[in-house]
Parts: structure tokens; sequence; C-alpha cells
């Protein structure tokens, strides 16, 4: 965040971080755990896992919705430790 010097745009980037961690939070709850292990399987009944979490960002300025890409195994891996 300090790299970006517009306060503009290092404020939407806060923003787009924080989604993205709230929607790890919420990947990371029992209850979700528990309803994608039952649906991812079965692959006879359910297309993939669900639910499916999806982090999106609303700017007002433009009225556009934009989804970010949220790499979900990446960070699982990365903080399967902590």
């Amino acid at each position: 965040l300090e790299a970006i010097v517009i306060p503009e745009e290092r404020h939407k980037r806060l923003v787009e971080l924080n989604i993205i961690e709230q929607c790890l939070n919420l990947f990371k709850t029992g209850d979700v755990q528990r309803r994608r292990a039952e649906t991812g399987s079965r692959p006879d009944q359910y297309e993939c896992a669900y639910p499916r979490i999806h982090g999106m960002v609303f700017d007002p300025r433009d009225g556009i919705l934009r989804k970010l890409p949220i790499d979900f195994k990446y960070y699982l891996k990365k903080y399967k430790n902590v």
C-alpha cells in the first residue's frame, strides 16, 4: 500500500484487500468447509463444490461491479500452518 502514492488508488486497493481477507475468513468457516466437502464429494449431483464464494467490489463513480480474482488454493496453501 505504501508504494501507491495516489490516495484514491491506495484507498481502492485497501478496499480490495479487505474484501479478499473477508472472503478468506468466510471460506475458512466450519459450515462452509463442511458443505463444500459434502457437495464436492458428490460429482454426480453437483457440478462443483458449493457454496462458491465470490469477492466483488462496487465503485460508485463508474457504477461497475467488479469480481476480484481470488486464488483460494494459493492462500490456503500459503497460510496452511497458521
